[in-house]
């Protein structure tokens, strides 16, 4: 069986498969959280790129500050 995340991938198992929260834009190009299913390689991508947040409390913080 194939499953296509959110990042466009194909992994056999969700075992293979990341549940994260990024940083986003929303149609008016306000700041939004997105809920994405990735693969290991887009996880590692969007972590080194310093856009999931590992909490709640980490999105919350980064809507009260100013700039992406």
């Amino acid at each position: 069986m194939n499953i296509i995340l959110t990042c466009g991938h194909k992994v056999d198992s969700l075992d293979r498969a990341y549940p994260v929260m990024t940083k986003a834009f929303d149609n008016r190009g306000e700041k939004a959280v997105s809920h994405r299913v990735v693969c290991g390689s887009c996880e590692d991508m969007y972590r080194q790129q310093g856009e999931i947040f590992d909490t709640e409390q980490d999105a919350t913080e980064w809507f009260k500050r100013g700039s992406w």
